[in-house]
């Protein structure tokens, strides 16, 4: 039983029958990983990333509470006057910063995370366009990008590359 384009992409949606990202089979055996839970995905790993961002907020304060406080007394008693909680507060600096780069690390994953669900699900829709343009029932150009609609404003169009002039 053939596909049609519709068929492939309302399965490659959503299907109410199965669970989003969990894959079924079709009738011809072919593999299709549902995406209606794609955008909720990743709006939780975005959601997880604003919760690092507090806390790394946190740290950074920290840490330059800490600055401050030594600085202050670098300007009242001069450089040569040492901060009766100076080694402390070094430590704690070093630890925030610490902390600090070791949450972006963690950020990073994540949006690396979200990178390779989108690639991933990307490269299964393609996969099946693909099938369905070889099988013939999807037309080669269909994937070109339509012509400017001449209804509508030119500031509204495609713009014309720039001309900058290159630095030297």
């Amino acid at each position: 039983m053939a596909e049609d384009a519709a068929t492939v992409l309302e399965q490659f949606i959503h299907d109410g029958t199965n669970t989003p990202l969990i894959p079924f089979f079709i009738s011809e055996k072919k593999l299709i990983l549902l995406v209606a839970n794609l955008p909720a995905e990743i709006a939780h790993i975005y959601e997880e990333i604003q919760a690092k961002d507090r806390i790394l907020k946190e740290h950074r304060d920290n840490a330059l509470a800490r600055d401050n406080s030594l600085q202050k007394h670098i300007k009242i008693h001069g450089s040569h006057a040492e901060h009766p909680k100076e080694a402390l507060y070094v430590e704690q600096i070093k630890r925030a910063y610490e902390k600090v780069k070791e949450i972006q690390d963690e950020k990073v994953l994540l949006a690396r995370k979200a990178e390779d669900l989108v690639e991933k699900h990307m490269r299964r829709l393609d996969a099946k366009i693909t099938d369905l343009t070889r099988d013939g029932l999807m037309p080669p150009d269909s994937l070109l990008p339509s012509p400017y609609p001449k209804n509508l404003p030119p500031a509204f169009g495609p713009r014309p590359p720039s001309m900058r002039a290159s630095p030297m």
